[in-house]
């Protein structure tokens, strides 16, 4: 498992810059770690609603049930006390066990069909284009702040195998 594989969105030039370590990503790392961790990294939902069937105790204070909280999914795999170097990609983590797909009674049933569709697009975009480089500082994001998306990422595809 290669160690040096960690990016960094604090560096504008961090998609682009590090593509020569990406490509031993995607020669040496399992391609469902990668998949995985960029899950936790850029979770596909930020945001959920949800009206307490109990009250519970937060941060010092009580809420009842039927309060109408928000959930940050998103910030829960930022979570330093959980995932060190939180604001990281980094594909060599081992802890896999994110909020991405939330959890419990309401934890998404597609996400095994996630993870399966990401092993095979990777898999398959790394042995279609093994050239390909990203052109770009960072991709264009969406604006919605619920269900985040990446609305374009610039590549270079090089020659196709």
């Amino acid at each position: 498992m290669p160690s040096d594989v960690i990016f960094d969105p604090a560096d504008p030039g961090f998609l682009r810059d590090r593509y020569p370590t990406y490509r031993r990503l995607r020669d040496e790392a399992p391609v469902l770690w990668t998949w995985t961790e960029t899950l936790r990294f850029d979770a596909p939902v930020h945001f959920v609603w949800r009206d307490l069937a109990a009250p519970v105790q937060v941060a010092g204070e009580r809420l009842d049930a039927g309060t109408h909280v928000v959930l940050g999914l998103a910030a829960a795999n930022r979570d330093e006390r959980r995932f060190p170097a939180a604001d990281r990609l980094d594909i060599s983590r081992a802890d896999h066990r994110h909020m991405a797909f939330a959890a419990g009674a309401h934890y998404c049933p597609g996400a095994p069909l996630s993870r399966w569709e990401g092993q095979i697009f990777l898999t398959r975009f790394f042995a279609r284009f093994p050239d390909a480089e990203v052109t770009a500082d960072e991709p264009v994001r969406s604006h919605d702040l619920t269900f985040a998306s990446t609305e374009a990422l610039p590549l270079r595809l090089g020659r196709g195998a």
